[in-house]
Parts: C-alpha cells; structure tokens; sequence
C-alpha cells in the first residue's frame, strides 16, 4: 500500500510478519512456585537479619527459600546429613531461579533482536528509495540545464527561457529530493504476547511474566522504599511517549515506522536489564549462604 500527502509517502511493507515474535516466548521455563509473602524484614529472626543483608533475605523470600533457610540455621553446626539436605536443596533452587531469568530475559531478547533487524530493514528500504530519487533529480537537473544552453545558442535573447528552464528544473530536483527523503515505510506487526503491557498495566500477577521475576520488579528497589523496579522501569519509559501510544506499544500490535521499532526494542532491552538484577542479589544470597557455612564448620 502506498499513500502520498504532499511530498509524504507512506509505503506498508508487503510482507508476513505478523507473528514476527511468537517462537521468541513458546519455550519460556517458568519454575513453578508459590507466590511470595509480603517481605517484612523486621519480622525475622535476628540470627538471618545479622547473617544476610535485605538483598538476600528479599529474594530468599521472592523464591521461597526463608523457612528452609530459617531451619538450617536453627542447628549450632553445620554436621548433620539432614542439614546438608536442606542446604542442598536451597542452592538448587537458587539455581532454579537463575534459569528462571536467563530464559526470560532471553525471550525478551529475542524480541528485541527480532524489532531491530525489521527496523534495520526498513530503514535501508527507505535509504534506497531516497538515493534512487536524488539520483533522478539530479539527472533531470542536468539534462534540463543541458537544454537550457541549446536554448540560449539558438536564442540569443532567450533569458528568460534560460531562468525559466533552470528554476524549473532545480523545482524539479528539490521535489524528488525532498520526496525521496520523505519516504516512510510502516510495517504491520502483532505481538499478542505483549510483556511490556505486562508489566505497565498489571496491577496483580502477570499471566506470562513468572511470578518470581514479578515479585521481584514489585517490590525491590535500590533504597528499600515505595519506588519499585517497575516503577522505576515504568517510568524511564516515559521517553518514548508511552502513554501517548498505548494504542500501539500496549495493544497486541499495530501498524509501526521504523523508529517506533526501535523504541520498542528499547524498552525490551530495559525490562532485560532490570530483570537481571535479580542475579546480583541470588549472587549475594549463595555468598552470604557459604559464609554461613564455613562458620559453622570452622
């Protein structure tokens, strides 16, 4: 389809890509899990407050590993064999988790990679066009000038037709060069599966984000207070308009210009960093677990 408003053209690509992500999330692992409790740090016992930091303890909570982490403390040493159990199974589901989040963040990804090569692909759609347009005006602009000389050999007083042919003509070049820069290509892409509408217009549980990666951007934050990783997520999304087109990013898809894209595949590449973040914090958590240990044995 192509649409021309004054020197704009619109051009829809003509080409399937309607499901351009779907195979990006068909093989998400999620590890099924209860959902956490509220995290009320002064609710705990002193003994994991003075051996854990509110990182660890936070995401313990998020993959529920507190009561099991609670009762491997409640032993003097560390020499039982129902105590390495336990201890055993803690670190497996840590373990779990971050699996968890490298196949998340990897279909987030995947998406995002996905976005950018059709955003790249357009836009060399639209390089091509335009040097195929500036390459006519500047031929017409030469042949008309071409003319314009023959003209003024066989007419001496022929000026005005000189001035006239030569502002045609570079009429002419301007026009194609201002059409030729103009063109616009749309792609129609659905993404039924849309986890940026996850995470900005979910108020409870997400059906497609897993429910620790959830708790986790709901209720982490860098100082422990009100302003979450989803809002702080939610907010530097703000930059690409967000709320404006709702319509479009928050829909199950729509007709997107190339730098619509590319906003697109930012705010996945976003969503994947903070979610990684989780990482650090189940780092520190198999840290301050071997610390523990090595007390206990010593």
């Amino acid at each position: 389809m192509t649409t021309l408003v004054g020197c704009k053209t619109t051009k829809l690509i003509d080409k399937e890509i309607s499901e351009l992500h779907k195979s990006c999330y068909e093989y998400v692992i999620s590890h099924e899990t209860s959902k956490a409790s509220t995290f009320e740090p002064e609710d705990y016992d002193e003994t994991l407050l003075d051996a854990f930091s509110k990182e660890s303890l936070l995401v313990a909570n998020t993959i529920g590993q507190i009561d099991p982490i609670t009762k491997l403390f409640k032993e003097d040493k560390f020499n039982d064999f129902s105590q390495f159990r336990t201890y055993q199974k803690i670190i497996n589901n840590i373990t779990l988790a971050e699996l968890e989040v490298f196949s998340f963040t990897s279909a987030i990804r995947c998406e995002e990679d996905k976005m950018e090569q059709l955003a790249w692909f357009m836009e060399r759609l639209e390089s091509d066009a335009s040097s195929k347009n500036t390459v006519t005006g500047i031929l017409i602009d030469a042949s008309a000038n071409i003319a314009s000389a023959a003209i003024i050999i066989w007419a001496i007083n022929g000026n005005t037709v000189r001035q006239l042919l030569g502002v045609g003509a570079s009429l002419t070049q301007i026009f194609l060069n201002l059409r030729g820069r103009s063109i616009t290509y749309i792609a129609e892409v659905e993404h039924p599966v849309n986890i940026l509408n996850e995470i900005f217009e979910g108020e409870e549980w997400s059906d497609y984000v897993p429910v620790n990666i959830w708790y986790y951007l709901d209720n982490r934050s860098p100082d422990f207070t009100d302003r979450s990783i989803k809002v702080l997520l939610m907010d530097s999304w703000e930059e690409y308009n967000i709320r404006e087109n709702k319509s479009l990013y928050l829909s199950s898809g729509g007709n997107y210009t190339s730098q619509q894209l590319r906003n697109r595949a930012s705010m996945l590449e976003q969503l994947a960093s903070y979610t990684e973040l989780i990482l650090q914090d189940l780092l520190k958590l198999r840290q301050e677990l071997e610390d523990y240990i090595d007390e206990q044995e010593s």
